[in-house]
């Protein structure tokens, strides 16, 4: 899958970047500024007038063995995730974005239960799939810019359409990044969720971190190897917390065109069982259009094109 996604790769930013040639100038910095592939949220906002979208694809595998006790059977899991994601955002102003989320999660799980006595003689094998298609529309808020050891900060609010699972859900993320000569960045965001669960509202929180090096910048082109971690206790579940490790490649293609590689350990650690550690893999891409506001022309405009 991946093998064919690098091949069409090359053909599918090039034709992207011919689109983008024909868009006005970038007004400021050429540095695309995305939150795909990361586990952080990106605090700079994408600037005034400018829509953005970012894609990614992700399938993952996890094998696990469950716990055992008198009343619950023995279970052995092949976990196959796989799903997609598409966020677009638009620059209201230069520190505040509009932002829609559209997410569609599946999972294809085969397992084998023991209805006996837990030795493996009585096990019965079962499959299912299912997929969860989510929309959640958000803001973010820049408070700060990047000057020195100040970071960018920034303040993002989102809300997930209702689903069976969770009629409520609702996250804030506080955003900062330090960064030294367009070189290193450091990240970190410190969020907490409000979810609604049989009819009872719960609070969790989650801190991530992220620390990613430039390897090469020409001109508009960029590459940039990124490592983070996250972790996420889950206070209304007891005895259960999220640990995710992840790495990738980010690719700058051009001023409006840049590329993602990432791969991820998710582990779910609980009181009730053993860890069960999830491998996913990702790949997706960021495409922005800029100015896409209307400016009169200046009187030196008028007067060259006479």
């Amino acid at each position: 899958m991946y093998r064919s996604f690098l091949r069409a790769a090359s053909p599918v930013a090039s034709l992207l970047s011919l689109v983008a040639f024909t868009s006005p100038a970038l007004a400021e910095s050429t540095r695309i500024e995305s939150d795909r592939a990361t586990l952080t949220t990106n605090p700079n906002t994408v600037g005034e007038g400018t829509l953005q979208g970012e894609l990614g694809l992700e399938v993952g595998l996890q094998t696990y063995r469950g716990f055992t006790t008198e009343t619950t059977p023995a279970l052995e899991a092949d976990v196959r995730p796989f799903g997609g994601s598409l966020r677009v955002k638009y620059g209201l102003f230069d520190n505040l974005d509009l932002e829609l989320s559209v997410s569609s999660l599946g999972e294809h799980r085969q397992s084998e239960v023991d209805i006996g006595s837990g030795d493996g003689s009585t096990a019965v094998s079962e499959e299912t799939a299912h997929v969860l298609t989510t929309f959640a529309p958000g803001v973010k808020v820049q408070l700060l810019e990047s000057a020195g050891y100040v970071p960018s900060l920034s303040l993002g609010l989102s809300t997930t359409f209702a689903t069976a699972e969770f009629p409520l859900n609702a996250q804030v993320n506080l955003g900062a990044e330090w960064e030294y000569d367009d070189f290193v960045r450091a990240r970190l965001n410190l969020g907490g969720l409000v979810l609604g669960v049989n009819e009872a509202i719960e609070f969790d929180y989650f801190v991530a971190a992220m620390l990613s090096v430039r390897l090469l910048a020409v001109d508009a082109q960029r590459v940039d190897l990124f490592a983070e971690a996250s972790l996420e206790p889950l206070p209304s579940i007891p005895g259960l917390e999220r640990q995710v490790f992840a790495g990738g490649l980010l690719y700058q293609v051009s001023e409006q065109v840049q590329l993602d590689l990432t791969a991820r350990a998710v582990s779910v650690v609980s009181d009730l069982s053993d860890p069960a550690t999830l491998f996913i893999l990702g790949a997706g891409g960021t495409f922005r259009w800029c100015c896409l506001l209307y400016t009169s022309p200046s009187p030196r405009d008028v007067e060259e094109s006479r």
